[in-house]
């Protein structure tokens, strides 16, 4: 034990001048005593003793308190020990030589404590203060003097010396102890502190020595999940024989640091427990290290990748790759076990060219030292499938390299699943519009090439609309399905069919697609959509209007030839004759055609659609009975359009249904304000046969009747003859609806179509049009007037009114009345003019009916 400085003292020093101080203070109350009694002191026993017990014992103790406290003694105690000696000689002169004999012992003291130059110091001061103190004294004390420094001589020099070379030695021990990346410690057993504890405990703990060596204080700052005790766990680990532990301690700062404590015991000759003493290292760091490692390979262990560790045994050949390490995600990977993979070549584990390749990628980057990834690896799964892994790798030393490898044999499918729902329709399976548009495209690259024709057919189903409104879209879609897969019945392999949306499919011709060989499969189309469609029990029937293009001739790129071939097929639909080819001189009414489709849907919207009113007449009176509403475009660009320009449209697009609804509910509403203004005529609205699919139709009627207050008797509705062909069970259940109403029914354009006179009988008719075209062509002679003279005939022997249309003069006027036809309009009595107009007519025609 020493001092860490010429005056701290280490606690085994401390120690002992802790107990010097105490047996000199003993000394001294003991000296203090026997003064009195002592014959030598004669007289002065009593002061001496005085003199001891008020200063020399109170300043004793006060050094022996001092020293407890700071652990270290001032240099000039010695000098003051011999200032106070000398000076009790000069009150009780008779204790010179008992004051020399000290003053020798003080020098020695400072030698020990504080080295030969204060030693030095302190004999001079001490030979000066006797000398003069001995001035009065005729007992030799100039030998006492002489004697005094040469004993101080003597001690200094020898004791100086040991002293020295102690203090060195002591000093290099404190360094090494210091230096000690640790807290070292000593405890003889037995005490209540520690008789050492070495300076680290500053720097690991913020503790001073003196906090760090009392044992409670490490007890009450050991971490609570760490008890016993310290004292507890040396007595534990002594009893079990074990040298070291670790335990948390709180430091000065409030955070908690990881010790692990090796001890070593000294024992005596008996085998007694004496000393026992450690060294506490900060392990914190590498307890921190090692949760890190841990936490990393508990993360390896459970994570859902593979990852594995190949080591490139032959720098020089890639099939020397061994696997070195793998995870448990790495077994359920590849479906071999640890035991299975490890120390195996990767070309022996997958053979094939394969895993040749793979390998060379693994050595690429064990070699260079890049990392790599690569995508969609193909591998044997364990369920015999093949499967695909990404994998990314990464350097490692010692010629290895890290394997993170993930499964994405899932992914692969949904990518491989999207892109065919990206490129097919989802209700058929067939290849939608961008499939086809880019197998178009690839098709015609060859075509160049080769120069063989290219053939697209672009078909629309006929009154597909009115079957999906009627049955639903689940039907609809069920009769999709079923086109689908008979145009894939009658096409070649070679052939694709797509669907476009809606009801519109598309063929693609790429081998022997002339001219001929579309017209063919064209025929084959229809035949095969007219056949019935069984939905659920209900029979349907539909057809097919086709547009044919060729490339070259009508097209080089697909745009053109999807564009051309949808200008041929509404030509198809037009004329009636199921298929076109693409005809230059069709391409810009088309292209109009085209044009006003979109913009149809948003005439409404925008209510740019208005109705003009024509009177119609009694042929007999010339009273006005009623008016026919008829609906006019008035387009932004091209002014007023005739319905013969879009109504056509109206029911190839679908928006005939919406386009009538308005029709009916304005009719409706001009009718309630001509009764209100005292004109109280039949209104008639043109309804298309599609509208009797309209499950909403009869409901809608009678909304329009109900908010406009108009009587239902007021209301007509007309359906052209040929309309009432098409299915005259679903025309017979509508039109009773609307009759039970009390709204009117009149059959427009007759005689251009087919009826038969037994649904003519059936169907709750009112009224029945000569159609324009016969009654312009009557006063010419020949079957015209025939058949006029028929029609009203039979219309009276149905009790239905007779309506001629299209009356532009007297003379056709005239006629009429002789054949006792009902009713006429036309361009003689007046024009369809707008709503104002026609009151001011109507007014104008009542005032020149009223007699003067």
């Amino acid at each position: 034990m020493g001092v860490s400085s010429d005056s701290t003292l280490d606690p085994d020093a401390l120690r002992v001048w802790t107990r010097a101080l105490d047996v000199r203070s003993v000394a001294l109350a003991m000296i203090a005593v026997a003064s009195p009694f002592m014959p030598t002191l004669h007289d002065k026993g009593w002061l001496a003793s005085l003199v001891l017990a008020l200063v020399f014992l109170p300043y004793n103790v006060l050094l022996a308190v001092r020293l407890r406290r700071r652990h270290r003694l001032d240099a000039l105690m010695p000098a003051a020990d011999l200032l106070l000696a000398v000076g009790f000689v000069a009150i009780v002169p008779e204790t010179w030589p008992a004051i020399i004999g000290i003053a020798v012992a003080d020098v020695a003291f400072a030698v020990v404590m504080f080295g030969r130059r204060v030693a030095f110091l302190a004999a001079g001061i001490g030979a000066a203060a006797l000398t003069v103190a001995g001035l009065d004294i005729d007992h030799g004390i100039d030998v006492g003097v002489f004697g005094f420094l040469s004993s101080a001589a003597i001690v200094i020099t020898t004791v100086g010396s040991v002293s020295a070379r102690e203090r060195h030695l002591r000093r290099s021990y404190l360094a090494l102890v210091n230096g000690v990346e640790g807290i070292v410690w000593e405890w003889e057993v037995g005490r209540s502190r520690l008789t050492f504890m070495s300076r680290q405990v500053e720097t690991i703990l913020g503790w001073s020595v003196e906090e760090a060596s009392d044992w409670e204080f490490w007890n009450a700052r050991t971490h609570p999940e760490d008890d016993p005790s310290v004292t507890d766990r040396i007595h534990d680990a002594l009893s079990k024989d074990e040298r070291s532990a670790e335990f948390r301690v709180q430091h000065a700062e409030g955070h908690w640091v990881w010790l692990r404590d090796a001890i070593a015991v000294e024992r005596d000759a008996s085998g007694s427990l004496r000393r026992i003493r450690g060294i506490a290292v900060d392990v914190t760091r590498q307890r921190d290290t090692a949760l890190d490692l841990q936490q990393y390979a508990d993360i390896v262990e459970q994570i859902q990748f593979s990852i594995m560790v190949w080591r490139l045994e032959d720098p020089d050949d890639v099939r020397s790759l061994t696997a070195v390490r793998s995870n448990p995600a790495s077994v359920e990977l590849f479906g071999r076990s640890v035991e299975e993979t490890l120390g195996r070549r990767l070309v022996d584990l997958w053979p094939g060219a394969g895993s040749e390749r793979f390998a060379t990628a693994i050595a690429h980057t064990i070699r260079t030292g890049e990392r790599t990834v690569v995508q969609q690896v193909p591998f044997p799964r364990p369920d015999g499938f093949e499967g695909y892994f990404s994998v990314r790798m990464f350097p490692l030393p010692d010629r290895c390299a890290g394997l993170v490898s993930e499964d994405v044999t899932d992914q692969r499918q949904a990518e491989e699943a999207l892109r065919h729902l990206a490129l097919h329709d989802t209700l058929t399976g067939l290849p939608n519009r961008a499939l086809l548009q880019d197998r178009t495209a690839t098709a015609l690259a060859v075509a160049r090439r080769t120069s063989q024709p290219v053939a697209l057919l672009v078909l629309d189903l006929d009154q597909f609309k009115e079957i999906n409104d009627t049955l639903g879209h689940p039907m609809g879609d069920r009769m999709l399905e079923q086109v689908g897969a008979r145009l894939a019945t009658v096409l070649r392999d070679c052939d694709t069919v797509a669907r476009l949306g809606g009801d519109e499919f598309a063929v693609l011709l790429t081998v022997d697609a002339g001219r001929a060989s579309a017209e063919r499969v064209a025929r084959r189309i229809r035949e095969a959509l007219a056949e019935p469609f069984d939905l659920v029990g209900i029979s349907v029937q539909t057809g097919a209007s086709i547009g044919i293009v060729l490339s070259p001739e009508h097209g080089t790129d697909a745009e053109t030839l999807s564009q051309r071939a949808d200008i041929a097929m509404y030509n198809a639909k037009r004329s009636g004759r199921g298929y076109a080819f693409y005809a230059p001189e069709d391409d810009r009414s088309s292209l109009r055609r085209l044009a006003l489709v979109g913009e149809l849907r948003r005439a409404l919207e925008r209510e740019e659609l208005v109705l003009h009113y024509q009177p119609q007449i009694d042929v007999s009176t010339g009273a006005v009975l009623g008016v026919e509403a008829l609906v006019r475009w008035q387009h932004p660009e091209h002014g007023l359009l005739p319905p013969s320009e879009f109504i056509e449209l109206a029911e190839v697009s679908g928006t005939i249904q919406p386009l009538t609804k308005w029709v009916v509910r304005t009719a409706v509403a001009q009718a309630a304000e001509l009764a209100r203004a005292g004109h109280h005529l039949v209104m008639s609205a043109n309804v298309s046969a599609r509208n009797l699919y309209d499950p909403d139709l009869v409901k809608g009627i009678g909304e329009d009747l109900a908010a406009s207050g108009l009587p239902p008797e007021l209301l007509m509705l007309e359906l052209t003859e040929s309309e009432l062909v098409d299915d005259p069970s679903q025309v017979m259940t509508v039109l009773s609806l609307v009759s039970g109403m009390g709204v009117r029914l009149a059959i427009d354009d007759f005689g251009t179509g087919w009826s038969s006179l037994s649904n003519l009988t059936r169907l709750p008719i009112h009224q029945i049009k000569i159609d324009r075209s016969f009654v312009s062509q009557m006063l010419l002679g020949g079957d015209d007037a025939v058949i006029v003279r028929s029609i009203v005939d039979l219309g009276h022997n149905l009790g239905l009114a007779v309506v001629a249309e299209g009356v532009e003069d007297e003379l056709t006027m005239a006629a009429l009345a002789s054949l006792g036809c009902d009713q006429a309009q036309g361009y003689l009595l007046c024009r369809p003019v707008p709503a104002a107009e026609l009151v001011t007519w109507l007014d104008n025609r009542k005032l020149s009916a009223t007699p003067a």
